[in-house]
């Protein structure tokens, strides 16, 4: 796994490319851009999309299915 982009002008939170964001939830890149349309929040800038780790990490926990008892 690459390293991620962390830089103080973004609050010194991770930022991590198309990549990085699909080998920290070990699924494809094409896994990731469907999920991307269900509503995993990403940031856009001239055609370079990042994903914040802590919106990924919220996002899933929202996506959590609970068991049925």
């Amino acid at each position: 796994m690459r390293t991620a982009t962390s830089n103080p002008a973004w609050g010194g939170d991770t930022y991590l490319s198309i990549r990085e964001a699909a080998d920290y939830l070990q699924i494809s890149d094409r896994t990731l851009f469907k999920w991307r349309k269900k509503g995993l929040p990403t940031y856009q800038e001239g055609g370079v999309i990042r994903f914040r780790r802590k919106e990924i990490d919220a996002w899933m926990a929202e996506q959590r299915k609970l068991p049925i008892v």
